[in-house]
């Protein structure tokens, strides 16, 4: 509670420190035949998913009160990855959610349909796993639609009378600034969800060992939660900057 008041970052320095000590007992336990494959991949994932969280896509605004040299340079920023990690964080909880009600059913009533998705709903099959995966990237995308909300944005530019370039106000910029954030979501939600995939089919086919398969996961969150952090440092470093002229 004291770092999330007085420090940086709120609860994700304890995240971290738990993850990285967690991976340090995975990297220990582990031969290096067995961690080859996932490291390659982790690597690999860790630079895309940085990439992302580091960027932007920048949509240019038309202030009203803003008419100097300076006017070229307003704009929305949204980013590519626009809700982060949460998506991951929480996917387990969301998929225990329809194991329970099944298997609540399952104890009442016992039918074909039934049986095969209490036998078959849970990540050690290909039928859960693809369930899994589906239900990740949509709640990806449902979870940016709720974070980076269309129609408070557009309604907080109309009350502030700005807009988008060349986007008329109102119902317009609500649809231009969905369709932003679903390319967005898309494209990160399929990314995270292309390396879920792949870290399932692995542990699924043998070819990697359960114990390691999902690191590049683990290595994806971790690379989240630093590079919010170096975020956070750089707005209250930019910020520091500027008090001499406030």
């Amino acid at each position: 509670m004291k770092n999330k008041k007085y420090g940086v970052g709120g609860f994700a320095p304890i995240i971290i420190i738990n993850m990285t000590e967690s991976l340090i007992g995975i990297l220990m336990k582990s031969t290096f035949e067995a961690l080859k494959i996932p490291l390659m991949i982790s690597f690999v994932m860790v630079i895309i998913m940085m990439f992302m969280e580091m960027h932007e896509k920048r949509i240019p605004l038309q202030r009203v009160s803003v008419h100097n040299v300076h006017a070229e340079k307003n704009y929305m920023a949204i980013k590519y990855n626009p809700i982060g990690f949460m998506a991951l964080m929480f996917g387990s909880a969301i998929f225990m959610i329809p194991q329970l009600i099944i298997a609540f059913i399952h104890y009442f009533h016992k039918s074909d349909i039934i049986n095969f998705l209490y036998k078959n709903f849970n990540l050690s099959t290909a039928f859960g796993m693809s369930v899994y995966i589906i239900m990740m990237f949509l709640f990806t995308i449902l979870l940016s639609l709720l974070f980076v909300n269309p129609k408070d944005l557009s309604d907080d530019l109309l009350q502030s009378g700005d807009c988008i370039v060349d986007v008329p106000a109102g119902k317009a910029t609500r649809r231009y600034i969905r369709k932003w954030v679903l390319i967005l979501s898309c494209l990160s939600g399929g990314i995270m969800c292309a390396c879920l995939a792949l870290c399932m089919y692995l542990q699924y086919k043998g070819i990697v060992d359960g114990s390691v398969a999902m690191l590049p996961t683990t290595f994806m969150m971790l690379s989240g939660f630093i590079c919010s952090i170096y975020l956070e440092i750089r707005a209250y470093r930019d910020f520091d900057s500027y008090k001499p002229f406030i």
